[in-house]
């Protein structure tokens, strides 16, 4: 009995002097709502800041209560990535791992039938330590 009350000890102190890191998130785009137009289409430019160069990620979420696009692309300061596969997927939500910079210029293209939706966000990955 005094063996596993020494062990438990240790072990709260190992843990308790350990650095642990919790990932934490900012946004810094969204989460905005993209609905496709009567032309079948949407293309659209979207620009937003970022202190520092630093990982973080895009999210797209399908609507619950519209149609998915059937076709579509984003693209992130030059870096291109495909959703063709979410978008005829049954996922709900899509998650992008990306490099943002100090000026971030985001660009979606969505095809299909009016009313289709998607919801985006784009949030910077901040690591924290607890107190």
């Amino acid at each position: 009995m005094r063996r596993r009350f020494f062990l438990l000890l240790i072990s709260l102190v190992f843990l308790g002097i350990c650095p642990q890191t919790i990932a934490a998130s900012k946004p810094l785009y969204g989460p905005s709502n993209i609905t496709i137009g009567p032309w079948h289409v949407h293309f659209s430019l979207h620009s937003f800041p970022c202190l520092d160069p630093a990982q973080g990620f895009i999210s797209v979420s399908k609507a619950a209560e519209a149609p998915a696009p059937k076709w579509g692309w984003v693209m992130l300061n030059g870096h291109f990535y495909s959703i063709n596969a979410f978008l005829q997927g049954d996922k709900p939500q899509l998650t992008i791992q990306v490099n943002l910079m100090g000026k971030n210029l985001l660009a979606i293209l969505l095809v299909g039938p009016p009313g289709s939706q998607l919801t985006f966000k784009v949030e910077q990955e901040i690591p924290s330590t607890p107190p």
